[in-house]
């Protein structure tokens, strides 16, 4: 979660600059997304939306695969993480 929240700046960036050509846009994009033992995003997918908007959703994908976590202390582990991002407007 600290990761997620220290990164959702960036998130509400793209969101904000999506506004432009997508007025009114808003609701909820669902990721999950996969975490090596190093802290790396090896796999991350869209499971679910109702803000209907490629341009935006193939942009959060490519924010969280930025995304770095720390390491673990179990070798070869990964964890997997599904979260909803809810944007709407101010």
């Amino acid at each position: 979660m600290r990761v997620v929240r220290q990164n959702m700046a960036s998130i509400n960036y793209a969101y904000n600059q999506r506004l432009k050509d997508n007025p009114g846009m808003q609701g909820r994009v669902t990721v999950k997304w996969a975490i090596d033992e190093f802290g790396n995003v090896i796999s991350c997918k869209l499971v679910g939306t109702t803000i209907n908007d490629d341009t935006f959703e193939e942009k959060v994908l490519a924010i969280i695969r930025t995304w770095s976590f720390g390491k673990i202390d179990i070798p070869g582990d990964v964890t997997e993480v599904e979260y909803p991002f809810v944007l709407t407007l101010n």
